[in-house]
């Protein structure tokens, strides 16, 4: 931190989660400027930081297939955010933005995950110009946030080199202490941090369809487009093929994540969540047990899952159990083991002795 305040950081802000963040480093003394990937953001931002900056759509722009590559395989292309002519739009907006500044190495760049098609922008530049990049990741343990220079998750430096946790040990962390405070957060769990109530989805989704309007009107290019207004937000529930107590002795958990998660989009291979799910029903099958599924109850495309879950139902009566009423703590406590593509409830598992079979990338299997 000591030299990072010697240094002008740009950080690209998407959400109110980044602002905060953004907030608690210049309150520690950081010199933050924010570039922000949509106008809700940017305007938030105004009232908080001393620059605030937002790309301007690019008219003209030479055709590269490797740009191309990246935003057909970007994760707002592959979740429906954009398309892949939108997401060219961000890259070249977002690159010819920060040539106009120009800026040099006593700048460092902030990036939180570094999926949306302004973060590949601000990497390729910063490649480019000498610019050094953190990587942001925000922990599921209120307090933490990991730092990388690489990347988040599976892109990381800890994840492709793991033997350098062994030369990081600050003095003034205590591992116990975080282990035993991440097992009691999940234990005491009944809601999960992103989970949403039905108002704030529909406040949101209102919000970034007025925006839509101001993109045109400025010549911005967010990170995301609300086409319809009026389509039903759904909260995730588990009405239909579902048990309320454990029928056996002995099963195997699956916990679903939610169908847009960017774990499944970009760190698996097969990247959809419902193809996890009945690999995941063959594995357990084959060791001779059946496989208990809970719904995410931050999944904003319920109606989809339990279609999904309701067909699986039907074609393994034996093998497949949606249950709804207990904890993720008690299921994992019960079950034999439990498969994951690479859910924090792997990590949860395994800090619970819980044996864990990740079919993606993940730096939990690292344990």
């Amino acid at each position: 931190m000591t030299d990072l305040r010697e240094k002008k950081i740009i950080f690209f802000c998407t959400d109110i989660p980044d602002i905060k963040i953004a907030n608690f480093f210049k309150k520690n003394g950081l010199k933050i400027y924010c570039f922000h990937t949509n106008l809700i953001s940017y305007f938030i931002g105004l009232f908080i930081f001393p620059k605030n900056f937002i790309s301007k759509k690019k008219r003209l722009y030479k055709k590269n297939k490797k740009i191309d590559y990246l935003a057909k395989n970007n994760f707002a292309n592959i979740s429906g955010r954009l398309n892949v002519r939108e997401c060219i739009d961000c890259y070249y907006a977002t690159l010819n933005k920060l040539e106009i500044l120009n800026l040099d190495s006593s700048y460092v760049f902030f990036i939180p995950s570094g999926r949306h098609m302004h973060h590949q922008a601000a990497k390729n530049f910063a490649l480019n110009n000498q610019i050094k990049t953190l990587y942001l990741n925000y922990s599921n343990i209120p307090g933490y946030i990991f730092l990388d220079p690489l990347g988040t998750d599976a892109n990381s430096l800890i994840f492709k080199k793991p033997y350098i946790l062994n030369k990081i040990n600050p003095k003034k962390i205590s591992y116990e202490k975080i282990i035993s405070k991440f097992k009691n957060i999940k234990k005491q769990q009944t809601k999960l941090p992103q989970q949403k109530r039905i108002f704030y989805l529909k406040f949101t989704k209102f919000i970034f369809f007025i925006e839509n309007y101001l993109q045109i009107l400025l010549g911005t290019c967010s990170d995301r487009k609300v086409k319809k207004i009026f389509d039903k937000v759904n909260i995730s529930n588990s009405k239909g093929e579902t048990i309320r107590k454990f029928q056996h002795k002995k099963f195997v958990f699956f916990p679903m994540q939610i169908t847009t998660d960017i774990q499944i989009l970009q760190n698996y291979k097969k990247k959809n969540i419902f193809l996890a799910l009945k690999d995941a029903i063959q594995l357990a099958k084959k060791r001779g047990f059946p496989l208990y599924v809970k719904i995410n109850p931050a999944e904003n495309n319920p109606n989809l899952v339990n279609k999904h879950l309701k067909n699986l139902k039907a074609k393994y009566p034996y093998n497949f159990y949606i249950i709804s009423d207990k904890s993720v703590y008690e299921i994992i406590n019960k079950c034999e083991f439990v498969i994951t593509v690479n859910s924090t409830v792997g990590l949860e598992s395994i800090l619970n002795s819980k044996k864990v079979f990740f079919l993606g990338k993940s730096i939990n299997f690292l344990l």
